[in-house]
């Protein structure tokens, strides 16, 4: 179930929960290198499905395949 204080990001037809973010230049080496075994490391401790980067953030996200919810009331005004 997502939390309603988590924050969603769409791409195309897909949905995503944004699980974290962080700087692109955190896992990236002086020589411009990508950082891989940390950046590896914290997709598995976050349990991201996928990582989607927008300049200048990494966002470690999960997929949202299907919405779960449930109608607490339905009330239909006529005009």
């Amino acid at each position: 179930m997502i939390s309603a204080y988590r924050k969603l990001l769409r791409q195309k037809e897909d949905l995503f929960e944004i699980v974290e973010t962080f700087m692109i230049e955190y896992f990236y080496s002086d020589e411009r290198l990508l950082k891989q075994d940390l950046f590896d490391a914290w997709k598995g401790h976050l349990k991201a499905d996928v990582v989607l980067k927008k300049d200048p953030h990494f966002f470690f996200c999960k997929k949202i395949d299907d919405i779960e919810f449930e109608m607490v009331g339905l009330e239909v005004i006529e005009a």
